[in-house]
Parts: structure tokens; C-alpha cells; sequence
């Protein structure tokens, strides 16, 4: 509920309301939290994290309705609209669906064709590979609510230009950073961690692409081209998991964890051209 909540304040250009909701829930969450696992431990830190929602999605809701003038509680259906939604929307939610079963099958490949220390060592790098993909995930709200107010082909890649370079600026120097400093992030892991480094700096290199994918992403939901978008993003994440079994199985790579981030930097990289060649079909 609070995901459609925001996107619809995005889609409103309102993102210095979406700042501002945020930093309160944050700070009531964060008060919540605190008192609630003092008095009732993980119990009460897990009630905070409902509660935080729930204020979250009732404040989202009332500024929604005060800026499109609708009635608090509306009682009106239109069945020719809500076909519409349907139609739109029932693409990108698959791919969330898509995203999150295939996340449950990367884990469990590795775990099956391995063990537990491999299982880690691919947990803690996707962690940097997370931190990376913040700020372009940020910026997609951004990038699709201009695009998609813009009917113009060569608006449209007018702002794809801008946010490509902007997502490279974004993602390109603190891969640099963390890369020079790879060594030293060992040391935060322990010594059953000393092959992390090269798993983690190969993982974050990919989160180049696939930033710069997702601007091509956000142009194609934009133009309605969410069923394409879907298909897309399935071969990209099956991929993963076939680039995966294929360099263990022929013993190609040791390493399950290692092998996963060389499919994460195949698959970007395939993921990038793919796009960038659909964008250039779609907007000449």
C-alpha cells in the first residue's frame, strides 16, 4: 500500500513531500523502535515496524486525497478505470513477483550447490551491491514522473541522456572508492571472510549496468511498454540463475558466491544493451 502511496506522490511530482513524510516516519519509527524493544524485545520491535507502516500509509493517504481534492473515504467505482489500472500495472506487479521468487532461487542455488560460508560470503557482498543501488533507486521516482509528463520522443531522451550520465557519475565513483579500499573492508568480516573482496568488487561493478539500465526501464513504463519491460527483466533475472549453474557445474568457477557475481556483471551488462537497443527502437 505505502509502495502505490509514494508512487502516485511521484507521479505528482511531489517529492519534497515524499521527503518530508519520510523523515517524520523515520524519526517516529526510530522512537517507536527504541521504547518498544526496551519493554517488549524483538516482540516490540516488530509491533514498531507495523505501527511505522500504518502511520505511514494513513499519512501518505490524507495528503493524497488533500491534493487531488477526493473525498477521505471514497465509495465510487469505476469498473472501466479499474480495467485500465489493471491492464497497466498487472505487468509491473509480475515483476516484482518475478523479482522476489528468483532472489528466493538465487539463495537457494547457491545453498544447494554449496554451503553456508559460500552463502555468506555472496550475502555480505550483495549488501554493497544494495548501498550502491540506493541513489539510483531514488532517482528512478524522479526520472519516471518527468518522462512520463514529457509526450515528446526527443524529450524523453533528452532526460535519458541527463540521467544516464548522472547515474554513472552516481554509481562509477563510489565503486572507484570502495574498490580502493576493498582490502581494507575485509577486516569489518572476520577472517572466514578473506575471499569476499574480489566477490564484492566484481558484484559492485555490475550495479554500473544495471543503474543504467533501469533509466531505459523507466522510459519504457513511461510508454505503456510494461509487458515488454516484464519479459525483459525474467530473461535478466532467469539468466542469473543459468549463468550461475553453468560456470559451478562445468567447474568453470570453484566458487558458488564468486560465480553468482560474475552472472550479476554478464546479465547487467546484457541487461544495459538490451534496453539501450529497445529505447532506440521505441524512441528512434
Amino acid at each position: 500500500m505505502s509502495s502505490v502511496q509514494t508512487g502516485i506522490l511521484s507521479g505528482l511530482g511531489e517529492f519534497k513531500l515524499i521527503a518530508i513524510i519520510n523523515t517524520i516516519i523515520g524519526i517516529l519509527l526510530f522512537v517507536i523502535s527504541i521504547i518498544l524493544a526496551y519493554i517488549m524485545s524483538i516482540k516490540g520491535a516488530v509491533i514498531s515496524l507495523v505501527i511505522g507502516q500504518l502511520f505511514y500509509c494513513i499519512f501518505n493517504y490524507y495528503v493524497i486525497t488533500k491534493k487531488l481534492k477526493l473525498n477521505l473515504f471514497p465509495i465510487s467505482f469505476n469498473l472501466s478505470e479499474f480495467r485500465s489500472l489493471l491492464k497497466f500495472s498487472f505487468p509491473i506487479a509480475l515483476q516484482d513477483l518475478s523479482f522476489s521468487i528468483t532472489s528466493w532461487l538465487i539463495f537457494y542455488s547457491i545453498l544447494s550447490i554449496s554451503n553456508y560460508g559460500e552463502l555468506g560470503l555472496f550475502s555480505a557482498a550483495n549488501q554493497w551491491l544494495a548501498i550502491l543501488l540506493f541513489l539510483p533507486g531514488v532517482l528512478k521516482k524522479v526520472n519516471l514522473s518527468y518522462m512520463s509528463f514529457n509526450n515528446k520522443s526527443a524529450e524523453v531522451k533528452k532526460i535519458a541522456s541527463k540521467m544516464l550520465r548522472l547515474n554513472l557519475v552516481g554509481t562509477f565513483i563510489p565503486v572507484c572508492i570502495i574498490i580502493l579500499f576493498s582490502n581494507n573492508i575485509i577486516f569489518m568480516y572476520g577472517p572466514s571472510y578473506t575471499n569476499v573482496s574480489l566477490i564484492i568488487n566484481i558484484l559492485i561493478i555490475s550495479s554500473i549496468f544495471s543503474s543504467l539500465a533501469d533509466v531505459y526501464c523507466q522510459a519504457f513504463i513511461s510508454r505503456g511498454a510494461n509487458w515488454e519491460l516484464f519479459f525483459l527483466r525474467l530473461a535478466y533475472q532467469l539468466g542469473l540463475i543459468f549463468m550461475l549453474l553453468l560456470l559451478v557445474n562445468y567447474e568453470l568457477i570453484d566458487s558458488a558466491a564468486l560465480a553468482m557475481s560474475i552472472s550479476y556483471l554478464i546479465m547487467g551488462v546484457f541487461l544495459f544493451f538490451t534496453c539501450k537497443l529497445y529505447f532506440n527502437k521505441i524512441f528512434g
